[in-house]
């Protein structure tokens, strides 16, 4: 109804109006002692490991572009707990931190608006295969490519990035 503030600094923008959820939607409500901006902060992420938990199987190949910022670094998490002993987690960027928390097996440094070169990588670090998924934790423009090509046919590709164009 009304646009309040707006914090362009944090991606916020307070309003006054109402928000209409879909019945998959994923929604909390929130105790007393959780302050908004804290609760903000770890809701903006939620949506990408609860879509891990129900994507990723065990055994399979998943492949995380982004793997360093906060929603990349939760999704490896999960992929790490839900492909079990047989499967394996590949995250490009945040080589040394991804691989130090243990919540990848190999990691690569790429550009994922260079889809040939993380093509490339991504396969070398999965033993030259393709995967059984991919999430794009990537908030960057043209990266929807990088996802898509490291991915078996009939494989699954999330796309976690305001920054995804759908139409590519």
């Amino acid at each position: 109804d009304e646009i309040i503030e707006i914090h362009p600094e944090i991606d916020r923008v307070d309003i006054k109006g109402q928000a209409v959820l879909f019945e998959s939607a994923l929604y909390a409500k929130l105790p007393d002692d959780i302050s908004e901006p804290l609760a903000l902060a770890a809701l903006d992420v939620a949506g990408a490991p609860a879509q891990t938990a129900k994507l990723v199987k065990p055994g399979q190949s998943v492949l995380v572009l982004g793997g360093a910022g906060k929603s990349g670094t939760l999704v490896c998490y999960e992929a790490m707990k839900r492909v079990g002993p047989t499967g394996r987690v590949v995250a490009m960027d945040g080589v040394d931190e991804l691989l130090k928390l243990g919540v990848c097996h190999k990691a690569f440094q790429a550009s994922a608006a260079l889809p040939v070169d993380v093509l490339e990588k991504a396969l070398a670090a999965n033993d030259g295969k393709e995967y059984d998924v991919a999430i794009c934790c990537v908030n960057v423009n043209n990266c929807e490519m990088s996802a898509i090509l490291p991915v078996h046919d009939g494989g699954i590709v999330y796309f976690f990035s305001m920054a995804t164009s759908f139409t590519k």
